[in-house]
């Protein structure tokens, strides 16, 4: 059988993949976020110069990165994350997103938009932007900070809440879209069901299909995934077996697929594996989404927003001014003080990825039009571009600004109460690269990463523990190091996002006692990019004087080598401290 490609598929992939790939490196010096510069490509190709159109390959390729995109917030939110945002991230995040969604469906209606698209405004834009928020957090290593830490668990309560609106809103597009609230409580849906019957029905497939991801996360997922880890290559397939299995079960039950995805998701969350699965499906998740937000902006069409200049005005305001006045009022309500108040509201003021999911959703289900949906376009362009210089210099503006807050009730605070003592490790964006980088001139935090946990490295990690050291373990297998007192990061060192979780950047030390001469060669080269000093494990001798040509700091060269002999050796190379 021959496979003969579609020209058309290819030339439109083209030049999506190459505009999408300039424009990323040309927003980097104005700091704008890489979606913002997706959606731009997308309404500069497509509406401007017309050199693409929404076909049904892209269409395709979108809805894939709009799966992965769900697939991999699922992933973020095992039930200790969730048990972790605490009181305040539900209360305020509950109350703003219903506030938000009031104060943007009254605006719609005010300016003439029937019930039907004026109800999806509100439910489009109670959202902040997780990918924006989370990763300008991350630049500027302030996701352990108190506001930082707040604006987090607030964007996972939002997306805990926006499967419940996918559900939702496709129960809803079973009765068309367009009409007057008397019209859709007339119309019958595809089941010949009203719209609470529907929207009942909905509920009740999203309850059984969570109630099967709770299910395989406790009984059958640890031992399926346990067996499956050994071989990391077919640990990433089986992931994403699992994710359009949940696909599939989600549209046999009416329900988006992204559904399916999200919960798929959450199941594997639940497991030790699932930072390292995450690490795995980080890099096509990029890539798909990147092609999910060109595929959005081909459908935006500008001259048909700003002719709707008023409403299109009014709802940026509600988003960029009402949504932060919104927590300045309730933040001080849980007895936060005027700095964590005020930098939080700021960080949270931009509409979401969702937005535009849920636009892209309800356009296909004839819920709204294109106007509607080139109006939500064009408020995540300018709100997602503005906030992002708003959280790049939070902090000057609420030196000036920040008693803003205490019209609003919030306590006068300190510098220093706006640190929380609880550091989150790095996390891994949707965009581009991973967690906070070392700046020029930033102390190492003066750990010590150990690749391969074996005999050898067992005597290594015991004496260095012994002497105070603070070790970072890197292994694929999980029964390895699970009993092990020690930091670790399950993945492949091979696999650089690996290593970018094992901090390598701030390490001042890594040791690899693994039988690899490939990778052994590659840790080389990784740890000179980082100026990191390293010692490999010359299993064989043949190898040894390779590895010293590469520029092995120290060689570990026997297995039966004592301890304190390599701990000595490493001191004596000025590798580490005696």
């Amino acid at each position: 059988m021959t496979i003969v490609p579609d020209p058309d598929l290819l030339r439109d992939l083209g030049i999506m993949v190459v505009a999408a790939t300039a424009f990323a490196l040309l927003a980097r010096p104005f700091r704008a976020p890489g979606m913002v510069a997706f959606l731009a490509v997308g309404v500069i190709l497509g509406p401007a110069a017309g050199l693409l159109e929404v076909t049904e390959a892209t269409e395709g390729l979108a809805e894939v990165g709009i799966i992965f995109l769900l697939f991999l917030l699922g992933l973020e939110l095992s039930v200790h994350q969730i048990k972790a945002v605490g009181k305040t991230a539900f209360v305020v995040g509950g109350a703003q997103m219903a506030l938000s969604a009031g104060l943007a469906f009254g605006i719609s209606v005010l300016f003439g938009l029937p019930t039907t698209h004026a109800l999806f405004m509100g439910l489009a834009l109670m959202y902040s932007s997780t990918v924006v928020v989370v990763k300008l957090l991350e630049k500027k290593g302030d996701v352990g900070a108190r506001y930082g830490e707040i604006s987090v668990g607030i964007l996972l309560v939002q997306d805990l809440a926006v499967v419940v609106v996918l559900a939702l809103v496709t129960a809803l597009g079973a009765h068309g879209g367009g009409g007057t609230g008397q019209e859709m409580a007339e119309a019958g849906g595809e089941n010949g069901l009203p719209p609470l019957a529907e929207a009942a029905l909905a509920v009740g497939g999203l309850l059984l299909l969570a109630g099967a991801t709770a299910a395989a996360a406790r009984y059958l997922l640890p031992r399926l995934f346990h067996w499956v880890s050994h071989y990391p290559e077919a640990l990433f397939i089986w992931s994403l077996g699992w994710c359009f299995l949940f696909v599939a079960a989600a549209e046999l039950l009416d329900l988006a697929p992204e559904v399916g995805a999200f919960l798929a998701g959450i199941g594997l969350a639940q497991l030790p594996y699932h930072e390292h699965l995450y690490r795995r499906v980080h890099p096509l998740m990029n890539f798909f989404l990147a092609l999910f937000f060109v595929y959005l902006g081909l459908q935006i069409e500008p001259v048909a927003a700003l002719q709707e200049w008023p409403l299109l005005v009014a709802l940026i305001l509600s988003v960029m001014v009402g949504k932060p006045i919104i927590f300045l009022f309730l933040l001080p309500r849980m007895g936060h003080g005027d700095r964590t108040t005020f930098l939080s509201s700021l960080t949270l003021s931009q509409s979401s990825e969702f937005s535009l999911i849920l636009g892209a959703l309800a356009l296909g289900l004839g819920l709204i039009d294109e106007t509607v949906f080139s109006v939500l376009g064009i408020i995540a362009l300018m709100t997602m571009a503005l906030s992002a210089y708003l959280i790049q210099y939070n902090r000057p503006i609420a030196a000036r600004w920040g008693h803003v807050s205490r019209w609003f009730g919030a306590r006068p605070e300190d510098d220093q109460d706006e640190t929380s003592p609880a550091e989150t490790g790095p996390r891994e964006t949707t965009d581009e690269g991973t967690g906070r980088e070392a700046r020029d001139g930033e102390q190492r935090s003066g750990h010590i990463i150990i690749v391969g946990m074996n005999a050898l490295a067992e005597l290594l990690a015991e004496r260095l523990k012994e002497r105070g050291e603070s070790l970072v373990i890197v292994e694929q297998r999980l029964e390895k190091v699970e009993a092990l007192p020690y930091e670790t990061v399950l993945g492949d060192a091979d696999y650089e996002p690996v290593l970018e979780a094992a901090r390598i950047r701030e390490a001042r030390l890594l040791i690899s006692t693994i039988e690899d001469e490939e990778l052994n060669s590659l840790l080389v080269y990784r740890c000179h990019q980082h100026g990191v000093p390293c010692s490999m494990h010359g299993y064989d001798r043949t190898i040894v004087k390779e590895l010293r040509i590469e520029g092995a700091d120290h060689l570990i060269e026997s297995t039966e080598a004592e301890r304190e002999a390599v701990l000595q050796a490493l001191g004596r190379e000025g590798v580490m401290r005696s």
